[in-house]
């Protein structure tokens, strides 16, 4: 009798957690946070992507000029020749814009150009050896330059000078992650490196499963990265492996988020989790593939959503939607994701830029 009792009460039990609803992006959206401040025509090189600073946006043009736009009013405020065919993104960082282009010479090399935000005037060059492509990222004083042929450079932002390189070997197919005091770089052949920002030795290497697609760094020693099947694993590097995760679909999105990691798939959903432990947090459905996040600050994220004129703003506490931005009938997003920078959402669309805030200026 009691055997039964007990099996009546475990079915009612699965039956009750089945039943739960797995909440939408339109279950539980608050007032309006984001309002559109102003849209200007532009022809936004997409591959080169958008960048934001408090005062200006950032991005390259179908001509191969970059363009400083005024956040507060929409007004151009400088330009400024890449000088070739782009090869990176444009990435700003500590007061620089920085993009890698290849001269129309076919005897020149490409160049790391460095353009000061507030004017638009190069501050300094330096030549690369030829890699078909490079990611950038940086820091506060250092940029790290990734070949996709596998060669690192760290350079100081404020004069230019090389502080080190490393032959990483191997082929580099999707960006590195600065997280700390460590570069974490993911390679062709199933593997993870990781890199001291100081001096450029390898620390540690883990051989992983699949082609890493994405890689972040959790708490101490560990990395979490996805491969193109949809898997999350959390590694020490080194070798030992904390957890796994399935999602749906690839991951398209991940960001380490104060000990835990936001996830973006094409399976519609998007994945709060522990880094730690692995445990979901909480998941969100929203209306199609996931094709961009961002981050808004320590409490909010972004993400815009393939086919979708929307892209919807999720709190981080519970995963819950408090706004959405819309385009009109006419517009798209561009494959790039939107920028933030505390006050302002950034979308680069098939119309041209658009800012979004809360606190427009007049």
């Amino acid at each position: 009798m009691l055997r039964s009792a007990k099996f009546h009460f475990i079915c009612l039990l699965t039956i009750g957690l089945l039943a739960l609803p797995v909440k939408s992006a339109t279950d539980d959206q608050e007032s309006t946070r984001f309002k559109r401040c102003w849209t200007a025509s532009h022809s936004i090189h997409s591959a080169a992507g958008v960048s934001a600073d408090d005062e200006l946006a950032y991005f390259v043009d179908q001509s191969g000029k970059v363009i400083g736009v005024e956040l507060a009013t929409g007004r151009v405020a400088w330009t400024a020749e890449v000088g070739g065919k782009l090869l990176s993104e444009l990435v700003v960082a500590n007061g620089r814009a920085y993009a890698i282009a290849e001269p129309g010479d076919q005897a020149a090399k490409p160049v790391l150009r460095v353009l000061s935000t507030k004017t638009g005037l190069p501050l300094w060059n330096i030549e690369l050896p030829r890699a078909g492509t490079y990611f950038l990222t940086g820091s506060e004083d250092d940029l790290a330059v990734v070949a996709t042929m596998g060669t690192v450079w760290l350079l100081d932002t404020a004069t230019g000078m090389i502080r080190w390189t490393v032959a990483a070997g191997g082929s580099v197919l999707t960006p590195p992650r600065i997280e700390g005091e460590r570069l974490l770089i993911a390679f062709d052949k199933k593997r993870v490196d990781e890199f001291s920002l100081k001096t450029g030795e390898k620390i540690a290497s883990a051989q992983v499963e699949g082609e890493p697609a994405f890689v972040g760094a959790g708490k101490s020693s560990a990395a979490v990265y996805s491969d193109e099947r949809g898997n999350v694993h959390s590694i020490q590097m080194g070798g030992a492996k904390n957890w796994k995760f399935r999602a749906g679909g690839k991951v398209v999105y991940i960001r380490s988020v104060d000990g835990n990691v936001l996830l973006g798939s094409v399976d519609n959903f998007v994945y709060f989790m522990s880094i730690e432990y692995g445990n979901l947090l909480w998941k969100r459905r929203l209306p199609g593939r996931v094709a961009n996040g961002v981050l808004i600050g320590p409490e909010l994220a972004v993400f815009t959503v393939i086919g979708d004129k929307a892209a919807y703003i999720l709190e981080l506490d519970k995963g819950r939607l408090v706004d959405k931005v819309e385009l009109t009938a006419d517009d798209d997003f561009l494959m790039t994701p939107i920028r933030a920078n505390g006050k302002y959402l950034i979308a680069a669309t098939v119309n041209g830029l658009s800012a979004y805030s809360g606190t427009c200026a007049k």
